[in-house]
Formats: C-alpha cells, sequence, structure tokens
C-alpha cells in the first residue's frame, strides 16, 4: 500500500495553501510564470534547481524555506525553481548510462 497522495489530493492540497496565503505568493513560481519568462522578452535566467528525491519531509522543507529566501534575493536576475519527487526510488537502469 503506497502512503503517497494522488495527484488530484495534490493539486487539492495546492489550490488550498494558495487561497490561504501559505503558497501561491510572491516567492512561488507558477507554471505561467515559468512559460511567461521562456516565451517573452524576460532576459532573467530560470534555474531549475533541487534534489533528485526527499525522503525527510522535515529536511526537504528547510531545504525549500531556504532556496526560496534566496529566489527572493535574486529574483530580478534569476527565477528559481525547486523541483523534487518525494521518495522515488532510482530506475534499474540507473548508472548505467542508459
Amino acid at each position: 500500500m503506497s502512503l503517497r497522495p494522488t495527484a488530484a489530493v495534490t493539486r487539492h492540497a495546492a489550490g488550498r495553501a494558495a487561497e490561504d496565503g501559505r503558497a501561491g505568493g510572491a516567492g512561488r513560481a507558477r507554471p505561467r510564470d515559468i512559460h511567461r519568462l521562456i516565451f517573452t522578452d524576460d532576459k532573467r535566467l530560470l534555474l531549475v534547481a533541487g534534489p533528485c528525491s526527499i525522503h525527510d519531509v522535515v529536511a526537504g522543507r528547510e531545504y525549500a524555506q531556504r532556496l526560496a529566501a534566496l529566489a527572493r534575493e535574486v529574483a530580478d536576475r534569476v527565477m528559481i525553481v525547486m523541483r523534487v519527487y518525494f521518495e522515488s526510488r532510482a530506475p534499474l537502469s540507473a548508472g548505467r548510462g542508459w
């Protein structure tokens, strides 16, 4: 049995977080912001950062908070987006180069 939330639950939680101010604020890059950066004359650099996967939620949250603080500092030059999987396992071909 998997303890991971479904995509629908995750989308619902993200929407609720945005509604109550926990996410979606000035420091959060939304897909439309990324699209605008790539396809308009916005000269900022897009930096996608993050560990491959997070197994420790507390450490992951701390990392996200630090990355968000950095993103606010450099927002005029760089859009930093955190990309991470939670508890992902490496595929069998990992490390084989294919």
